[in-house]
């Protein structure tokens, strides 16, 4: 090596990964930031909204079926969270199935991430936004314990 210059290596899929990031898409994965592309973020959303409008309807219907708070409180919970979850990703172009599964995702087309610090830090973000959405979803369930 030359005084003066740095030298960098590469494995076969670091460069693949690089080069499909690199296409005319506006998206690059930055680790612990972001992991998913506009055509992710869409697919995010719209389950987002399917999940959030299930979720009211089922929580209704059993206020009117007169169910009792306790199971009212759980499935709440449970919409809110995936429903808190879905907006998340939405709002951070993250998602959390991608950092447990250690990919990328590129026109809904997932890519394994080799390097072990971005997977750790997608891993630390994955989990901050759990923690988050459960924490809201816990909310969400004391709707379910409304009086009728």
């Amino acid at each position: 090596m030359e005084a003066g210059r740095i030298s960098f290596s590469y494995t076969t899929q670091e460069i693949f990964t690089l080069s499909v990031m690199a296409k005319a898409t506006a998206f690059t994965y930055h680790p612990g930031v972001c992991n998913i592309d506009s055509a992710g973020v869409s697919a995010r959303r719209k389950l987002g909204y399917i999940v959030a409008v299930t979720g009211v309807v089922v929580v209704v219907g059993m206020f009117v079926m007169h169910i009792e708070p306790v199971f009212r409180a759980i499935a709440a919970a449970g919409f809110g969270f995936g429903a808190v979850l879905n907006y998340l990703q939405v709002k951070e172009q993250f998602c959390v199935v991608n950092a447990t599964t250690r990919s990328t995702e590129i026109d809904l087309k997932k890519t394994k991430i080799v390097n072990d610090l971005y997977k750790e830090l997608d891993l630390k973000k994955r989990n901050a936004m759990i923690v988050r959405a459960s924490l809201i979803g816990l909310l969400c369930g004391l709707v379910g314990l409304l009086p009728l």
